[in-house]
């Protein structure tokens, strides 16, 4: 079955210039799967009586899958096991740049992002989930700043 792959990187200048960092969302899905919706399918914007577009997107929340690992560009090292905060990797393992722990691993996870640092790498998607168990890449907002 054909998958899709669809990675949101979001930046908001906001009005004093300063940019915020609203996160990172995947989802793998089905081509032909109908029942799935995400997030960016859902009006972020109501019309107003006078005909004007009232901003109302919902909050970021947070889900962990059942396996999680996390990955800090900055101060990882994919020799950690990538297994808590305290020990993230510092490469994705679809990156071809991922080395050690990092690229052996495989299969369906949650791959938390440490929120605020830019994730300067490149990456492959050469593995796919299911509409039941996606691959979700994301940020953990009580991780980083």
């Amino acid at each position: 079955m054909k998958h899709r792959i669809l990675i949101c990187w979001i930046a908001v200048q906001v009005f004093i210039g300063t940019p915020v960092r609203l996160g990172v969302e995947s989802a793998i899905a089905g081509v032909g799967d109908t029942t799935a919706r995400w997030s960016w399918q859902e009006p972020q914007a109501k019309v107003l009586p006078t005909g004007d577009l009232k901003w109302v997107p919902k909050a970021f929340e947070f889900k962990a899958g059942e396996s999680v690992r996390y990955i800090d560009f900055e101060s990882g090292n994919d020799a950690n096991d990538g297994l808590s905060k305290q020990t993230p990797w510092k490469h994705h393992p679809w990156d071809p740049n991922a080395g050690s722990k990092a690229a052996a691993c495989k299969g369906v996870h949650t791959y938390i992002f440490k929120q605020g640092v830019d994730y300067r790498g490149e990456m492959n998607a050469n593995e796919s989930g299911a509409a039941d168990a996606p691959i979700v890449l994301t940020r953990d907002p009580s991780w980083g700043q």
